[in-house]
Formats: C-alpha cells, sequence, structure tokens
C-alpha cells in the first residue's frame, strides 16, 4: 500500500512515485511556482523563485534556486539576523 505525502506518493519501499521535480523542467517549473506563491501568499512578495538546468555528471537535471535566505525570505531573514 502506498502513502500518501503532500504531492505524490512514497511506496513501501521508500521510493518516491510522485512528479519528477529533477528531470522534467515543467515540473521543476511547477514546484518552484508553488513555492514562489506560497511565500507570496504569506506576505512576502520580494521572495523569487525559478528552476535552472544543471548538469549531473552526464545528466541533465533541474534544480530550483532562489532568493530565499537560510530558508526564509530575505526580508525575514535580515529582520531574524538582527535580533
Amino acid at each position: 500500500m502506498d502513502t500518501l505525502d503532500r504531492r505524490g506518493k512514497i511506496n513501501k519501499k521508500g521510493v518516491w512515485t510522485g512528479p519528477n521535480y529533477t528531470g522534467i523542467f515543467e515540473t521543476a517549473e511547477e514546484l518552484a511556482t508553488r513555492i514562489e506563491e506560497y511565500w507570496h501568499e504569506k506576505g512576502y512578495p520580494n521572495v523569487l523563485v525559478w528552476a535552472e538546468q544543471e548538469w549531473f555528471g552526464k545528466s541533465k537535471v533541474f534544480v530550483i534556486k532562489s532568493n530565499l535566505v537560510n530558508g526564509l525570505p530575505p526580508d525575514a531573514a535580515a529582520f531574524s539576523e538582527a535580533a
């Protein structure tokens, strides 16, 4: 029996069977858009998230890049570092 995860499934062997976020540009871009929309809805419109192609050995992969600082929006990160 598969266990539901937030956006896909993890089977009994612990293998992800959801969307291929690293191998298909469209799904990587979709994930980037969802992350960016999440932060915009939380009140951080300056968060930028995008997908870029990189090479892992001889394989092309897509990675998610952003302007988040330690996982926080730039404004929130600057505030927490000042405290």
